[in-house]
């Protein structure tokens, strides 16, 4: 056998044998954390003491399988919420301007996806297309043990140190995030307890930088009763009343011509549907007009510098750009151009427009629509529209 035979024969030894050792070292921290026992836990609450910026707050916690995420925190003494549905992150974040809740991407993501994963990573990571790679015994911050890195789908690395007596996880080195700009932070677990039969570390410290977050928990419950609702991004706060909204319409519309007139029914369609991070209602419809049916845009929102709800309108008969203000009290939510400067003229006449929206509910609501030609002394309802859910 020559050397260069030799060479390749040594080198097929010895690859099965490190990734053996990798199946190795997982296994047993798998082990070390409760094993089989996690099978049976579908979702854990951890509650304690969070400390961001120096200043310790109470914190909840709550993970489900499927790597679902309810963090609600603070940062100094701001409050803030990360949460996750299993596919995407999202946040709360009033140190960089984010009062409702929006997408988590970027940098900020990298740093914040391992507070999703419900274990650690190495919980399954082949189902989750996870490679990992043995690097040998190092150390890390006096942290030393059994090192391995660990890849994500889209190239997130992260450098873990395993214990090699507990076979727990002692440091993790990864992405982290200071107001968007990289950086890499270290984050260290200790004071592991035992929760019915599992570990959990109790103390979780990261830093990186100038920065420091510690998570010191004071109680751990396993399988809480959890909601879906409580993972999924929710709507900014002034447009959750408006949520029903959106979907697909079927529409019966009442029209007249002029005050006291006879009432006639046409039907009409309308499509709404959430944009924006969920802050824009936008509908389009066909609903009837005073010259036959029209195709109607409106573009719902609510502005949180002025305080009030503003609709955008356009439509196929008027074909101006109308604007309509107005507030939302009871459940009514009543909006006119009033005060907006897009009055509309006809005929030598100065027209307002009126438009409210009322018994809101999953199922349906009613819009109803009024003119005024006397700068809103008084309205003429000439349109009436019930939405019932298609």
């Amino acid at each position: 056998m020559t050397f260069r035979s030799l060479i390749i024969t040594a080198l097929f030894c010895v690859l099965p044998a490190s990734a053996q050792t990798v199946e190795e070292i997982i296994a047993k921290h798998i082990q070390a954390r409760g094993g089989s026992q996690w099978q049976a836990v579908n979702s854990i609450k951890l509650t304690g003491s969070f400390m961001g910026f120096s200043i310790p707050k109470p914190f909840t916690m709550i993970k489900a399988k499927g790597d679902k995420l309810h963090f609600d925190h603070h940062l100094g003494e701001k409050k803030m919420l990360i949460g996750s549905d299993g596919q995407k992150m999202w946040w709360i974040n009033p140190w960089q301007g984010i009062t409702n809740a929006a997408f988590i991407n970027g940098q900020d993501l990298l740093a914040n996806r391992p507070n999703a994963d419900f274990l650690t990573p190495f919980f399954n990571y082949k189902e989750h297309g996870y490679q990992v790679a043995y690097e040998g015994i190092a150390e890390i911050e006096g942290v030393r043990g059994h090192q391995l890195k660990l890849t994500r789908g889209d190239g997130f690395e992260q450098t873990w140190i395993i214990d090699g007596d507990t076979w727990l996880e002692g440091v993790c080195v990864g992405p982290a995030s200071d107001f968007g700009r990289p950086f890499e932070q270290m984050t260290f677990f200790d004071d592991f307890r035992r929760v019915e039969g599992l570990m959990i570390p109790f103390v979780v410290e990261t830093t990186w930088h100038t920065r420091r977050r510690l998570m010191e928990v004071s109680a751990a419950k396993l399988n809480v009763p959890v909601e879906d609702a409580m993972f999924a991004k929710p709507m900014p706060e002034k447009m959750q009343p408006l949520a029903a909204m959106a979907g697909e319409w079927l529409v019966t519309a009442k029209m007249r011509m002029q005050p006291g007139g006879d009432w006639y029914e046409t039907p009409a369609g309308s499509k709404i549907s959430l944009r924006m991070g969920d802050n824009l209602l936008v509908e389009e419809a066909r609903l009837p007009g005073f010259g036959g049916p029209m195709e109607t845009l409106h573009h719902l929102a609510y502005d949180p510098y002025r305080k009030q709800y503003t609709m955008a309108v356009f439509n196929s008969m008027s074909k101006h750009n109308n604007l309509l203000i107005g507030k939302l009290e009871d459940g009514v939510l009543t909006l006119d151009n009033m005060d907006s400067g897009t009055a509309w003229d006809s005929r030598g006449r100065s027209f307002r427009d009126r438009v409210v929206y009322k018994d809101l509910t999953s199922d349906g609501f009613t819009a109803d629509f009024y003119l005024s030609m006397d700068g809103g002394k008084e309205w003429f309802h000439y349109r009436t529209c019930a939405y019932k859910r298609k």
